[in-house]
């Protein structure tokens, strides 16, 4: 049986949709909801990962609304090297 992803796990491929959807547009807000579902993520677990990346300063979470900011894209540079 797979292992469920921790919040942190989760929140790092959050903010690599984010950058998919927003690519080098910034200022891009995303629906969380479309963005759990490319998740596979239940409503609780992608708020959880929001809040998290939040906490990090990766993202800015409004409600519904996620934002890529600068640190998040810093964060998925380094991910892809």
């Amino acid at each position: 049986m797979p292992r469920a992803p921790t919040t942190e796990q989760l929140a790092r491929r959050l903010i690599a949709e984010l950058g998919a959807v927003a690519g080098d547009r910034p200022m891009q807000w995303v629906m969380l909801d479309d963005v759990m579902r490319v998740l596979g993520a239940t409503w609780e677990e992608a708020e959880q990962a929001a809040d998290f990346a939040a906490a990090q300063g990766w993202v800015e979470h409004r409600m519904h609304s996620v934002l890529l900011r600068e640190p998040g894209r810093k964060v998925l540079n380094g991910t892809r090297r």
